[in-house]
């Protein structure tokens, strides 16, 4: 009910103190990891609202602990850990940049090491945060990805240049975006590479 006076001004400081009072007791209590990890990220949302970095990270490392803390929790944590990251954006572009810097070796590291039944959208989701706070860079990024692999076609990375191009379609240059559009591959004529 708090969260959304976290940007006021005027009401800030008590916001802040009465959601890290709230995390605090929480983190002490018996609540479940996943209760836990929910009041954590809210608390990273106030903090990283009155620009209280250091603090809004280490809340963000103990959500990250608890959402990984259940023995029977899948691969598929890790999109509680990238979809708890837009809403960010707009209080500390530079934390969120932090943390998605942090998530990429995870973020790969499933994408070569599983099956991807469960996991197969995490490149495309955790792309598509960085392009939300930081679209040159994830376009910078994703030119090295499709080149790393001597041109291989991956349908994960395709798939992003697609939500790319859609979100910088408007403020893009008309000519580099269609330079962009004709590094597709014609999806008829190219088989994907399979991952499993």
């Amino acid at each position: 009910m708090l969260l959304p006076y976290a940007g006021v001004p005027a009401a800030q400081p008590a916001v802040r103190d009465l959601i890290q009072k709230h995390a605090t007791e929480v983190q002490s209590g018996r609540d479940y990891y996943e209760t836990v990890a929910t009041i954590q990220l809210r608390a990273v949302i106030a903090l990283a609202s009155t620009g209280e970095r250091r603090e809004a990270e280490e809340r963000w490392q103990r959500a990250c602990q608890c959402f990984g803390g259940y023995g029977f929790r899948k691969d598929i944590t890790i999109y509680e850990l990238i979809e708890s990251l837009p809403v960010l954006i707009e209080h500390d572009r530079a934390f969120v940049r932090q943390m998605l810097d942090r998530l990429q070796p995870l973020i790969w590291e499933l994408d070569w090491r599983r099956d991807g039944r469960e996991t197969d959208r995490a490149v495309v989701s955790w792309f598509d945060v960085v392009s939300q706070a930081d679209p040159t860079a994830a376009a910078l990024l994703l030119a090295r990805c499709l080149s790393r692999d001597g041109g291989i076609v991956y349908w994960r990375l395709e798939d992003f240049l697609d939500k790319l191009l859609g979100r910088i379609g408007e403020r893009a240059d008309p000519l580099v975006a269609m330079a962009l559009l004709q590094t597709q591959p014609s999806r008829a004529a190219q088989p994907y590479v399979e991952t499993a």
